[in-house]
Formats: C-alpha cells, sequence, structure tokens
C-alpha cells in the first residue's frame, strides 16, 4: 500500500493506493495543480 503525504503538513491525501504507479500519478497531479513539488508517495508498512 502507498499513500500520498502533503509534505507541508505531513498529513496523507486521499486513500491508500495498492500500487505505487497509480501513487505517483496522482501526486503528480496534485502537484500540477498546486504549481510546485508538495507532495510525496510513501510506501505504508504492513
Amino acid at each position: 500500500m502507498y499513500r500520498v503525504i502533503d509534505t507541508r503538513t505531513e498529513r496523507p491525501v486521499g486513500k491508500p493506493y495498492k500500487s505505487a504507479s497509480r501513487a505517483r500519478a496522482r501526486r503528480d497531479k496534485l502537484d500540477l495543480q498546486h504549481g510546485a513539488i508538495r507532495y510525496r508517495v510513501e510506501a505504508v508498512p504492513a
């Protein structure tokens, strides 16, 4: 499982994703909307 994390608040954005590629796509979309690199993807320990 992977989560998209807001680097300013350190809180997860949205629901966890099963694949890293889906989480990265969401991160990229949010970064484009924000106009800067603000989000990161991290793995959730099982």
